[in-house]
């Protein structure tokens, strides 16, 4: 390369000192000879950074711009009919007042979303960058609300459609609902926890030109730890109905028929006094707002009474009160007011987090410090529940509506799979049919092997609320056991003597021919079955009838028309074991905590309970107003 032709033509500087902007060492670098000197980029790595990022800013800005204006779109917007929704703060104060030693107060701020359910479904509330939006996956926006935890679980209908099947499960005409206003705490970060209280506010449709209808009624849906749900369904018109306190304009006495607290029993009744929050023209002095200007006013005061009588024999048990806080005024769900929702999460960032820590922190001040005793955890309300200890008020006036259950277990589900494969062949064996009839939305059971022409006399009938009816079948040693506990598990069967003749082992047992794993398992089964009922026998101070197999009978299980499997078999002990395991561990992990449940009510005692009723001597004892206290004794064992 010719390196003194260019330099010829490079232009002279008059300064000797300044460096030229091509010096020899560059150019011999893009000849391809190696110099010392290095070459140095004219922009430095901070420079490059600066403009990379105002680049990309730049570049986002109308991006933003354009997805904040797509939710300005008129399109976007709710009807004028539409009721105003917001994101609403309030307080909630709870108080107990009885027993009288047991007194405990406390109040907390938290956040609802009150929003109109058709403006919801419509997409119409969903607030820009995701901080608030409809359907979907909590995970994917900041505050949400879908169908799936509400009147029911599953989210295929939508707010209204659950509504109106409600109403018809109730008997209740749909036709003249209009606005639906809801009343709920919203999903946070991901995180949907279940709600304490839900209230429904129904509205009938505008009549004779006026902006909004009449207060319907309301659904009060209350859900539980134990991720179980249950609503009351009140009318305008209901019996339940009658003149609200001061400051209210509808109230509402009805029974309690759902387990929530665990330290009350069921068969007490609820007074709920409530401030509508559109209160219509004709029942106000004052003209009304229009409603795209109108702030609603949340006022829900909660009564729990000793027992559904009337009030003046009634003690007021425990008391909660919702009402707007005076820290935050409500926030309109619209796109202008996005940043105002934040700022309103900014101020109570953990709240919607700590619902259920904080519930769990008062049950261990009432248990723990205030002596109550805790209420295990009944079926839902069924046929025959009348007939046990903390069983669920009368409810004539029809208000309460079971909801959802606890899914079935892993354990109920395969032990169902057993018995249905055993039960079909043993149904042709003797010659009847076995059905199974569940008190909830559980599909019935039957062997159908039969025509529908069959007599009732030829047909085993079971009529159950058990949540756990397959894996005790499994677990208890003979029929006689499952007969005996039949009414503990709220369990009736149409014949004593079909269902003892049913699970009951034939004359040739297929143990004797299964191969020596079979034999083994068989052998684990039995002992871990034996575990658990012999903790039973060990609980119990009353002797067992004399009609009662020992534990060593044969279980039906053991012989079958079509023999076991070796697979099959692993799979009755696995059932087996995972179910005494968790029983067991339930009150080894009690007494760890020293934890108490209510006297002679703990799930370990349930023989006991089955023996007393036979024998006649059942007694409830220690129950006051609808709860349990303690005795000295066992405050001792708590304090040890």
């Amino acid at each position: 390369m010719p390196l003194k032709f260019l330099g010829t033509i490079l232009p002279s500087y008059p300064n000797p000192q300044r460096t030229p902007l091509i010096n020899a060492s560059t150019l011999n670098s893009f000849s391809g000879e190696t110099t010392s000197s290095s070459f140095r980029s004219p922009i430095s790595p901070l420079s490059l950074g600066l403009t990379l990022t105002l680049t990309v800013g730049l570049g986002l800005i109308p991006l933003l711009y354009l997805h904040f204006r797509s939710f300005l779109s008129p399109s976007r917007k709710p009807p004028s009919t539409a009721l105003p929704s917001f994101f609403y703060p309030a307080i909630t104060s709870h108080g107990r007042q009885l027993p009288v030693t047991a007194k405990n107060t406390f109040s907390y701020t938290v956040l609802y979303m009150a929003v109109d359910v058709d403006s919801l479904e419509s997409g119409s509330l969903d607030l820009p960058f995701r901080v608030m939006g409809y359907g979907g996956s909590p995970w994917s926006k900041i505050l949400g609300l879908r169908t799936k935890k509400y009147l029911g679980p599953g989210d295929k209908q939508g707010f209204r459609a659950k509504v109106k099947d409600v109403l018809k499960r109730n008997g209740l005409p749909t036709d003249d609902v209009g606005r639906i206003w809801l009343l709920t705490m919203p999903s946070y970060m991901g995180y949907e926890g279940d709600n304490p209280l839900t209230t429904w506010f129904l509205y009938t449709k505008p009549k004779g030109g006026a902006e909004r209808g009449e207060l319907w009624g309301v659904i009060l849906e209350v859900h539980n730890s134990f991720h179980e749900s249950h609503c009351y369904v009140l009318p305008k018109n209901s019996p339940y109905r009658h003149d609200p306190a001061p400051g209210y304009n509808i109230a509402f006495t009805f029974p309690r028929s759902f387990h929530v607290s665990p330290f009350n029993s069921r068969d007490s009744c609820y007074r709920v006094d409530l401030h509508d929050p559109f209160l219509h023209p004709s029942d106000s002095p004052s003209p009304p707002e229009p409603l795209l200007t109108f702030v609603p006013k949340i006022k829900i005061f909660v009564r729990l009474y000793t027992s559904y009588t009337s009030e003046k024999e009634n003690k007021v048990k425990f008391l909660a009160t919702l009402r707007p806080t005076p820290e935050a005024p409500p926030v309109p769900l619209e796109p202008y007011s996005t940043f105002a929702v934040l700022r309103t999460l900014a101020k109570w960032p953990f709240t919607l987090f700590s619902v259920l820590l904080r519930t769990y922190y008062q049950a261990y001040r009432l248990h723990y410090l205030k002596r109550l005793a805790v209420y295990a955890r009944p079926e839902i309300r069924a046929k025959g529940s009348e007939n046990l200890y903390n069983s669920p008020g009368d409810d004539p006036g029809g208000a309460g509506v079971d909801l959802q259950k606890q899914d079935d277990s892993w354990v109920e589900s395969k032990a169902k799979r057993i018995i249905a494969r055993w039960a079909i062949d043993r149904a042709e064996q003797v010659g009847y049919d076995l059905q199974v009839n569940f008190s909830d939305w559980r599909e019935t059971f039957s062997t159908s092997r039969f025509d529908d022409k069959q007599t009732k006399k030829d047909k085993l009938v079971v009529n159950t609320a058990d949540s756990l009816f397959f894996t005790n079948l499994i677990v208890a040693p003979s029929p006689q056991h499952m007969l005996a506990i039949a009414t503990e598990r709220i369990t009736s069967v149409s014949s004593d003597h079909q269902f003892v003749e049913f699970f009951s082992p034939t004359a040739s047992s297929s143990a004797s021919s299964a191969s020596p794993p079979g034999v083994a398992v068989s052998t684990f089964t039995t002992k871990w079955r034996n575990k658990y009922w012999l903790n039973q026998y060990f609980q119990s101070k009353v002797a067992p009838l004399p009609s009662i197999p020992p534990l060593s009978s044969t279980h039906f299980t053991a012989s079958s028309p079509t023999p076991f499997t070796t697979r099959e078999r692993i799979n009755i002990a696995r059932v087996t074991f995972w179910y005494v395991f968790a029983e067991l561990s339930e009150q080894v992990i009690f007494d760890w905590i020293s934890a108490r449940f209510v006297p002679d009510q703990e799930p370990w005692k349930m023989w006991e309970r089955s023996m007393k009723r036979v024998w006649g001597v059942h007694e409830i004892k220690g129950e006051e107003d609808g709860s349990v206290l303690l005795d000295q004794e066992r405050k001792g064992i708590l304090r040890s």
